[in-house]
């Protein structure tokens, strides 16, 4: 029998006041369990176009560069979506091979 602990974090943010593109909203989902852990991130955002979301996408991914709490082991959002979904980017549009590991994210954003 295995124990298993899941954990759901949202967390939102206000509508669009400048001509940025903002993030609405991120939602991760957190299982541990007997047979490893596992971690699914999706962020939406306002964007309009393919560009702001790849946009977005860097920035968010830079930030969890730049944030020592996060574990190397944990991994990076799997999908950037436009609030009316009809754009979806994913971290492959950036040079990834999958979704990333935070430690990924780092030897990618520092060797730069």
């Amino acid at each position: 029998m295995s124990s298993i602990n899941s954990q759901q974090i949202t967390m939102s943010a206000p509508k669009r006041t400048s001509t940025k593109a903002v993030i609405l909203s991120a939602e991760f989902t957190c299982t541990n369990s007997f047979e490893g852990s596992n971690q699914h991130g999706i962020v939406k955002a306002d964007a309009t176009t393919n560009a702001e979301a790849v946009k977005i996408m860097d920035s968010v991914l830079r930030a969890f560069v730049a944030s020592p709490g996060m574990d190397s082991t944990w991994r990076a959002p799997s999908e950037f979506k436009s609030t009316d979904g009809s754009i979806t980017v994913r971290p492959s549009a950036l040079g990834f091979n999958g979704i990333p590991w935070i430690s990924d994210l780092r030897e990618h954003y520092c060797t730069k």
